[in-house]
């Protein structure tokens, strides 16, 4: 009887314990929820990897945009350099234009053109160049003529431009700024002997590379000095001589 006991109460024991076991496990899972729960890491790890793929696509774009702006204004730059220099020297402009001699119109020269980013204006950097040694005109007001030339003619210019340029869509307004290129070259030439450690060996007393006088000063006189009684010639006191005399007539 006791041996039934105990056998009944280890079987409600283990009943017990499977029934325990059973609620700890998680409920089976179905194939598509199985399915979903392993796809919402995937599926968030491809949507960074395609926002990071996009913002790297649209750099790349960016970057290949810049550069082919600045590849263009590259080439809008030499073509109206190269097209403006024609029409200057060869003097062939539409429109009222008035005249500038041919020898002067020929020595402007177009240093440089910088075009806005929307190729709408254009800078152009001009320099005339100084007349022959053997020519006797003006070089400085040679040189206020053409850039005052330059100046009033610019719409007339810039209407030859678009003709020029006819396979553009527009043509960029013109500004005219004038530079001194020999003086800029003396000047580089100047810092640079300075920068490499140039220096004049002596200076002179009144500033030269001696001491000698400055062109226009004569050596040794004193005009301060006030001459002596005993230092008038004998003309001069027969001029004052003559004077009293004629006083006493």
């Amino acid at each position: 009887m006791n041996c039934l006991l105990m056998i009944a109460t280890i079987c409600a024991l283990f009943v017990q314990l499977g029934a325990a076991f059973t609620t700890l496990q998680p409920p089976p899972q179905s194939p598509s929820s199985m399915r979903t729960a392993l796809s919402q890491p995937q599926r968030r790890h491809s949507s960074s990897t395609a926002l990071s793929v996009y913002f790297q696509k649209g750099a790349r774009s960016n970057n290949n945009r810049g550069k082919e702006k600045s590849k263009r204004q590259y080439r809008v730059n030499q073509l109206v350099q190269s097209e403006l220099g024609k029409i200057i020297h060869t003097g062939i402009i539409k429109g009222d234009c008035e005249y500038l001699d041919d020898d002067l119109r020929k020595r402007i020269s177009i240093v440089n053109v910088d075009v806005s980013p929307d190729l709408r204006q254009a800078r152009v950097t001009t320099s005339i160049r100084n007349a022959s040694s053997d020519s006797s005109s003006n070089n400085a007001m040679d040189k206020r003529r053409a850039y005052s030339w330059l100046v009033q003619n610019t719409y007339a210019l810039r209407h030859t431009l678009a003709q020029k340029m006819s396979h553009m869509k527009s043509s960029p307004s013109l500004t005219f700024v004038q530079v001194d290129v020999a003086a800029a070259v003396d000047v580089m030439y100047l810092i640079e002997k300075v920068s490499s450690g140039y220096g004049r060996e002596k200076v002179g007393e009144f500033g030269g590379d001696d001491n000698s006088l400055p062109r226009g000063f004569i050596d040794d006189m004193d005009f301060d000095e006030e001459l002596e009684d005993h230092e008038w010639d004998d003309e001069d006191d027969d001029f004052f001589d003559l004077e009293e005399g004629d006083g006493e007539d």
